[in-house]
Order: C-alpha cells, then structure tokens, then sequence
C-alpha cells in the first residue's frame, strides 16, 4: 500500500515538473517529428486545461489505491474464515452466525 502512495505521489511530481513540455507540445505546431497533435489523441489532452489533467490523474490514482485497499481487507477476511471453516465443521451445533460472531 505504501508503494502505490509513493506512486500517486511520483505521478503528480512528474506531471508537474514536465508541465512545459507537455504545453509546448500541444501548442507549438509541427513538433522535431514532424507531426501536429491535432486531429490526434493528443488533441485531447492538449484541449483539456492542464491543471484539471494532473487533477483527474491524481483523483483516479487514489480512487485505484482505495479499491486496492478494499481488496486486500476482502482477501484477507476470506482468509481467516476458510482458516476457521475446520473448526465450523467438527461442531454440528455451530452455525454461520457464530461463525461470525466470533470476528
């Protein structure tokens, strides 16, 4: 969980320090390739204003760790019911509803 946090972080550092190039990019015309943005995929983000991009990146990032988080809590719950799924078993007169009373 760390890891993707420093990643979120990472992500809107890099964005941001490369701010200029991405601008130039989309509005300086033909780049050194040869090529306009427009009419392209990029015409896109180079329509987009910039701020509202590094926003929206940063805001799916987050999103992305939060289900992450939620996945990691649902294995781990699955865990420990299949660890006491034997006990459950050699009980006839333990039902689910113990089961779960004892989380």
């Amino acid at each position: 969980m760390f890891l993707s946090a420093a990643r979120i972080g990472l992500l809107a550092f890099v964005l941001e320090r490369n701010r200029d190039r991405i601008v130039d990019e989309c509005y300086g015309g033909l780049n050194d390739q040869g090529y306009s943005p427009q009419g392209t995929m990029a015409a896109f983000y180079c329509n987009t204003p910039f701020d509202s991009l590094i926003l929206t990146f940063v805001v799916g990032s987050v999103i992305d760790w939060v289900l992450n988080g939620y996945m990691y809590f649902v294995v781990w719950r699955y865990y420990v019911k299949m660890r006491l799924y034997p006990e459950t078993m050699k009980n006839e007169a333990f039902t689910a509803e113990d089961a779960l009373d004892e989380f």
